[in-house]
């Protein structure tokens, strides 16, 4: 992915699987077939514990996250059942003016092939009385 300008604020790492049941009432929502796994599947991604607690360092008690756009690029599409190795890195930026994170999630498969590249871009919002970082 190209990198993004500003500070690296974070990284972690986890293991995740593509979560069958999960995946599957995904697919269902969007119309596709039960044992597909829908290509914004990495997005659940930015739910796992160790990158919420990553977002929410880098945005602070006096902000609020608002998504506003992502890009996945595949090499393979995902697999149900299967165990990805995840890399999540928040950099801070800046969008129209306002602060801003972009965040890159690269997941590979057990040999170690990155199979998928994803990036978030997250506006930083102040609430009343507080401060972006």
């Amino acid at each position: 992915m190209v990198e993004a300008g500003g500070d690296i604020l974070g990284e972690v790492d986890f293991e995740a699987v593509v979560e069958p049941e999960r995946a599957g009432r995904f697919a269902e929502i969007l119309g596709l077939a039960r044992d597909t796994v829908p290509l914004v599947y990495p997005a659940f991604w930015l739910f796992e514990p160790a990158t919420r607690a990553l977002l929410e360092a880098a945005v602070g008690a006096g902000a609020v996250p608002i998504h506003v756009g992502q890009t996945f690029r595949f090499a393979e599409p995902l697999v149900q059942g299967d165990a990805y190795r995840v890399h999540v890195a928040a950099r801070r930026s800046e969008m129209r003016g306002k602060p801003s994170l972009v965040v890159d999630i690269t997941a590979r498969n057990a040999a170690g092939d990155t199979i998928v590249e994803a990036r978030s871009t997250v506006l930083i919002q102040p609430l009343a009385g507080g401060a972006a970082r």
